[in-house]
């Protein structure tokens, strides 16, 4: 009994972690620097906020001295304010000026170099909550470099590093209390930096790519700190490049989109990813020809279904469920040979939002994102609107790194101190499943009276809780998805199973 208890109060406290955490990617900042030539205000070539507290989505001009290129993270607190973001080579706080000791991150001469516009590493930086913490983020951050390689030249991840923040410092406006401190030397694949909310719905897995990404490192951020757990190694692989990476909402996949490079051409990687374990298994990989797209980015609809590639001049989209996922392509976008001041209008880096749409950057100067509006939906019905975004000033290349914060605890807790009770036998029974209506229980009236039944998606949120008193339970306006029901008599867990809802 007090082993269920502990599991009951475990999982609606994780629950509740991922419900508070869903507005920590509300606040969106993009664009050059505000700054007109160093003195006046600059409201063409400023930068501007995408606000997602407002729905639909604002956006408008807001001031800042930072320029933003590829590399652009930030993080708000629970109720969407913003806290703090960075371009790879400062940290700025709330009031947009350098957060005390924010300066000088990713030390070395791209950095040196790329001080004044902001770094070009898409996806080199990421910011995450600390477990158990109110005040503490890390912002996990890597460095680049432009090696030659004969008579060109090949960006190189050099370094990766974390920073810490704490927000209880100056004011409540934030310090960098450990700065630089290095996780891997050279050479790692440049950017594409993601987390992944651990099975346990409160740690983070971290993955980043050595650049032969045949080597897969994974960190796991918890309480302690952060720490590499295990380097896997996959047959297939080539040099990074310039691309993204990200998992899918509910964290079952792990992908990667890499983009042009002299010897590593263009190409996708796909996994199964466990939440517990944090291991990778289960590699697709898919070689793209050379001469059909040059730079691109990725990112996964909010059920998880459909894998974009935005592949510069296409946005091609993949079913992630399927056993063949690229075996699965539907062209859902060709560019239109639009152009914005004379420069092309194509697809480039993408990021799922808020709002469940996925925004997509030009890879030139532009007032405008791409957006796919119906991202869930199959084929052209999910609705790609090129230049469908207007921003209210220009902006190159840039578009936030976010991990997915609204997924909660895995459906069975990672070595849960009350797995075996959730095994428990019962004569409770449901039928039909998979449905798409209706379930109906079987089970002892007089046994489980006073009982309740919850049915919660994969990322933990309770969707239906009810007292145990009817035979059926309606299920007809529910999404198609994978479900979990579970049957509570006096706090325990008496009976657990998988549901699966069909169109």
């Amino acid at each position: 009994m007090k082993k269920s208890i502990l599991f009951f109060l475990l999982l609606s406290s994780i629950t509740l972690l991922a419900q508070t955490d869903t507005k920590r990617d509300y606040q969106w900042l993009i664009g050059y620097s505000s700054k007109n030539n160093g003195t006046g205000i600059d409201s063409v070539w400023g930068n501007s906020i995408i606000n997602f507290n407002f729905k639909p989505a604002k956006s408008y001009f807001q001031y800042t001295d930072m320029y933003f290129r590829s590399n652009i993270a930030s993080i708000s607190d629970t109720s969407g304010k913003l806290l703090f973001y960075t371009n790879g080579i400062y940290i700025a706080d709330k009031t947009h000026q350098p957060m005390k000791n924010g300066e000088g991150l990713n030390p070395g001469k791209d950095s040196e170099n790329e001080k004044k516009y902001g770094s070009i590493n898409a996806g080199g930086s990421i910011i995450l909550p600390k477990p158990k913490s109110n005040n503490l983020y890390y912002l996990i951050h890597s460095s680049i470099i432009l090696d030659i390689v004969g008579e060109f030249g090949e960006y190189k991840g050099e370094n990766l590093y974390y920073s810490l923040v704490d927000m209880s410092k100056n004011d409540r406006k934030g310090e960098v209390i450990e700065k630089n401190q290095k996780l891997l030397g050279k050479f790692i694949d440049p950017g594409k930096i993601t987390a992944c909310r651990h099975g346990n719905g409160e740690d983070w897995w971290i993955i980043v790519a050595d650049f032969d990404t045949k080597n897969y490192n994974i960190f796991l951020l918890s309480f302690d700190g952060i720490k590499l757990i295990e380097k896997q190694t996959f047959p297939q692989g080539a040099n990074g490049g310039l691309g993204q990476a990200v998992f899918s909402p509910d964290g079952t996949k792990y992908t990667r989109f890499n983009g042009y490079i002299i010897h590593g051409g263009i190409y996708a990687d796909v996994f199964d990813f466990d939440r517990c374990s944090g291991k990778l298994s289960n590699q697709q990989h898919w070689q793209y020809k050379t001469d059909t797209m040059y730079a691109g980015g990725i990112a996964i609809s909010p059920n998880s279904k459909y894998l974009y590639v935005s592949a510069y001049s296409k946005i091609y989209q993949y079913d992630l469920q399927a056993d063949d996922v690229f075996s699965t392509v539907d062209t859902v976008a060709i560019h239109d040979n639009v152009t914005y001041n004379g420069f092309g209008t194509r697809f480039f880096l993408a990021q799922l939002a808020p709002d469940n749409k996925i925004y997509i950057t030009i890879p030139s100067t532009s007032i405008y994102y791409h957006v796919i509006e119906n991202p869930d939906k199959k084929g052209k019905a999910c609705n790609v609107k090129q230049r469908g975004f207007k921003l209210p000033t220009k902006n190159y290349t840039t578009i936030p790194n976010f991990p997915y914060f609204r997924l909660g605890a895995a459906a069975t807790l990672c070595n849960s101190v009350a797995s075996e009770e959730l095994n428990e036998k019962t004569d409770f029974k449901i039928y039909p499943n998979p449905t798409s209506d209706y379930l109906y229980l079987s089970y002892d009236k007089e046994k489980l009276q006073h009982s309740q039944l919850i049915i919660s998606d994969v990322q933990g949120r309770i969707l239906l809780q009810n007292d145990l008193q009817n035979d059926e339970v309606g299920v007809q306006n529910f999404p198609k998805g994978i479900y979990f029901l579970q049957i509570l008599k006096e706090n325990k867990a008496v009976f657990r199973e998988k549901v699966v809802i069909l169109e």
